[in-house]
């Protein structure tokens, strides 16, 4: 997905594996159907460590970090009497918060949803616009799944920090993340700007729209010099674009076949 973050206008998107408007595959009525979804808006998954861009956001909005707030990381957290690894078992050591994001330590993003609460981190997911359609102008979009903050435990709310134990569309996540590069505004997206008629005159025009506000400028700005420290010290060569200043985030994610891992992932970036 290409998004124009100061519009929400979808530039671009796409999905693999996909066919050709010239040879649809008719007689596989299957994989028509499966080929013939747009996964980006109708599927949801854990987004793995790319949230842990907005969980940043979410802790330095509410004060509960700064740039230079430090963490030790021993390979690992227990909450609720479960461990919960890093991806890195031996540990990441002693980091500052702009470490831990170029790192992607996982115990640092459960020491950050755990200091927010389960009441901030969900106001958050709220204002990001989990859990709900976006109403983007294409049919059969998902709203992701959030679970109810009734019966979300402690531990639950540890792993949402890094992105599990929560599912999105790759649509929710661009759009969110969008708003905290942007200044902090959650744009409407859309894919058409414009509709003429027969004689080139607009029957209707769609102009940018604020749905909320996520995070400060002050946040923002801070969260743009982090995504570009990320690239920097993972010395992305690939990333860098000739004058022009690039963020970015890895992130994996599990895949459960039946409920369980089967030891498969997701690549997100």
């Amino acid at each position: 997905i290409v998004m124009d973050p100061n519009s929400g206008e979808i530039i671009a998107m796409t999905n693999k594996p996909s066919f050709s408007l010239n040879e649809i595959p008719r007689d596989d009525v299957s994989s028509l159907l499966s080929m013939s979804k747009n996964l980006n808006i109708v599927d949801v998954y854990e987004p793995g460590s790319t949230f842990k861009v907005l969980t940043t956001a979410t802790a330095l909005e509410e004060k509960a970090t700064t740039l230079n707030d430090t963490f030790y990381d021993p390979g690992y957290r227990i909450v609720d009497g479960q461990r919960i690894n890093c991806w890195r078992l031996h540990g990441h050591g002693s980091q500052t918060m702009v470490d831990g994001l170029c790192n992607s330590c996982n115990s640092v993003f459960v020491d950050l949803s755990l200091r927010l609460g389960e009441g901030t981190m969900y106001k958050y997911f709220d204002k990001y616009g989990f859990g709900k359609l976006t109403n983007v102008d294409f049919a059969g979009e998902s709203a992701g799944i959030v679970m109810d903050r009734e019966v979300a435990q402690k531990v639950d709310l540890a792993r949402m920090g890094f992105g599990q134990a929560i599912a999105v569309t790759p649509l929710q996540l661009i759009r969110a993340e969008c708003s905290v590069f942007n200044g902090g505004k959650l744009m409407q997206p859309y894919f058409v700007k414009s509709i003429s008629n027969s004689y080139n005159n607009y029957v209707k025009t769609f102009s940018p729209t604020i749905v909320s506000k996520t995070v400060s400028k002050d946040t923002s700005d801070k969260i743009n010099y982090m995504m570009e420290q990320v690239i920097d010290k993972a010395n992305a060569i690939n990333a860098f674009i000739p004058g022009y200043r690039v963020g970015g985030k890895t992130g994996t994610s599990q895949k459960y076949e039946d409920g369980k891992i089967n030891g498969k992932y997701i690549a997100s970036f």
